[in-house]
């Protein structure tokens, strides 16, 4: 990693509401309702235009692939290459608020702003189930084979649902607005950032310690082979032990951050609610 890090700055034209690593660079998406992608040094790639409203959240998949999904009420599987929507998955009625893939990629639940929930089949298309959630405006996860799907309601617990029974099987203790999930790969644990960072055991569902160190509102988390990092409104960035805290970080410039990214290299990226979009490169 260099001494100075490579920092670009672009934007969209509206408020950025999610951001993932995709490859070597990112994507981001935005209320005005286009995905941009971000090279390995930060720089500029391209828009993808399909969608037709704000786009509320992007999640990256392999072979060069993205899900994406919008208040137009679509979700969408793009070919990044070919910058072509593979498929659509209908049947949303109201907007889509919070996606989330499981790590096998062969299953994508949606959620909409009036708590309707639904699992995909990533690769046909088709509905594997629906349920309806008590809340709104949520966070989601998947298990990492697809049979559980984690809801992050704005307060109290976490809901844990059975895909298979359409039921919610349990609640993890939780007492503030969960913005975002990840699993971590490595040690299988579920990660929630809300004003605190905590972690829950994929298999027994054991909690970690409630860790703290960020100083603003955490936006985003991002995980990868033992590799867990946070990013905050003001810019700044911590990596986790997640049983012990933080482990190390850096800060930036305040940019009023919205969505935050990071890559294992240590890469990441900020969107923030002006529509502006940093990104800080490792190469």
């Amino acid at each position: 990693m260099p001494a100075e890090p490579i920092e670009i700055r672009a934007r969209h034209a509206d408020f950025v509401y999610g951001a993932c690593a995709l490859g070597d660079g990112f994507a981001t998406c935005s209320g005005d309702a286009t995905i941009k992608l971000w090279g390995a040094d930060g720089g500029f790639v391209t828009s993808l235009r399909a969608h037709d409203h704000n786009v509320s959240g992007v999640r990256a998949l392999s072979r060069n692939r993205l899900v994406s999904a919008g208040f137009d009420r679509r979700v969408l599987l793009w070919d990044v290459s070919r910058r072509e929507v593979l498929r659509t998955f209908g049947g949303c009625k109201e907007w889509v608020v919070a996606l989330a893939v499981s790590h096998d990629e062969r299953r994508l639940a949606t959620l909409e702003r009036l708590g309707a929930m639904r699992v995909w089949d990533l690769e046909t298309g088709k509905l594997v189930a629906r349920a309806r959630v008590d809340v709104e405006w949520a966070a989601l996860a998947l298990s990492p084979d697809g049979r559980r799907v984690f809801v992050g309601r704005n307060d109290g617990p976490i809901e844990v649902w059975d895909v298979e029974k359409r039921a919610k099987v349990r609640e993890l203790a939780n007492d503030s607005r969960v913005r975002d999930f990840a699993i971590e790969p490595v040690t299988q644990r579920l990660v929630a950032i809300s004003t605190v960072v905590r972690s829950w055991t994929l298999d027994a569902l054991e909690a970690g310690p409630i860790l703290r160190g960020h100083h603003g509102t955490i936006v985003g988390v991002s995980t990868a082979d033992d590799f867990t990092a946070t990013g905050d409104d003001a810019g700044s960035v911590l990596y986790w032990d997640l049983e012990k805290g933080p482990i190390g970080g850096r800060r930036r410039d305040p940019i009023g951050a919205s969505a935050f990214a990071g890559r294992a290299d240590g890469g990441f990226a900020f969107g923030a609610s002006n529509g502006e979009v940093m990104v800080v490169s490792a190469l």
